[in-house]
């Protein structure tokens, strides 16, 4: 499975940032690492996060 977003998919965000209109986009490994920097973050989005068991957490 790619962890990365389709060209096409690519293509159209670059085309808004074109037009001046902001955006970004992280593939799986950018979030996985984002979440492990911020743990903390995890509880306050339990409805829109679902950790899988394969994601390893390093406890501070």
């Amino acid at each position: 499975m790619s962890t990365q977003i389709t060209n096409p998919l690519t293509e159209a965000l670059e085309k808004l940032n074109e037009k001046q209109l902001w955006s970004d986009w992280w593939n799986r490994d950018d979030i996985e690492f984002r979440l492990n920097q911020n743990q903390d973050l995890i509880p306050k989005f339990d409805k829109v996060l679902n950790i899988k068991k394969t994601i390893k957490f390093v406890d501070e």
